[in-house]
């Protein structure tokens, strides 16, 4: 992989860190709402499924950039971990895209919609994204290719995603920076 091509991954990676922040914390302002059929009507819900969904979208860039280069180096746990981690976060693109649609404000938002979570098996996203970037990070720390405590946190910041909550997802955020930034600092790209 081109060197040039790392540091456009590592950038990506560093502003999904920042991007996923910014997310949260519109997501704390829409939720201060009692009705969730009110919440999607806002301005500020739909900003946050743009945000979003343009912050997933880059995150599966980043994944690749994060993962491709290490490939050889992760091993087997890093191809699982890779392949859950694309899964989950794609399922998760979608059912935030889902959401947005179905309180688009140019349709009626069904506040039971809303509340009662996602359909069938798309249960499954937080599970998959979870597991995917734990079993990523563990792939990490165990082969060396980015800096420990940041593959740490990666590992840390992924279970805790299975609870969402802004607070909870900082810690992701801040790993896949950091994850990042070790990518765009990276001088020997021979691995």
């Amino acid at each position: 992989m081109a060197p040039n091509a790392l540091w456009w991954y590592g950038l990506a990676a560093v502003v999904v860190g920042v991007l996923f922040t910014v997310s949260d914390f519109v997501a704390l302002f829409v939720s201060t709402l009692d009705d969730p059929g009110e919440e999607a009507l806002t301005d500020a819900y739909a900003g946050w499924a743009a945000l979003s969904l343009f912050t997933l979208a880059l995150l599966q860039v980043a994944l690749i950039g994060l993962y491709v280069p290490q490939r050889v180096s992760t091993g087997t746990l890093g191809w699982v971990g890779f392949l859950l981690a694309f899964i989950g976060t794609s399922i998760t693109f979608l059912v935030v895209l889902i959401y947005a649609v179905v309180a688009s404000p140019m349709t009626p938002a069904d506040p039971g919609v809303l509340e009662a979570g996602p359909p069938g098996p798309f249960i499954l996203y937080f599970p998959l994204f979870s597991l995917g970037w734990f079993l990523l990070g563990a792939a990490f720390l165990r082969s060396s290719v980015y800096p420990r405590p940041a593959a740490l946190l990666l590992m840390i910041g992924a279970v805790l995603a299975l609870y969402p909550h802004p607070i909870t997802n900082l810690i992701f955020s801040a790993a896949i920076a950091w994850l990042g930034l070790g990518l765009l600092l990276r001088r020997d790209t021979s691995s």
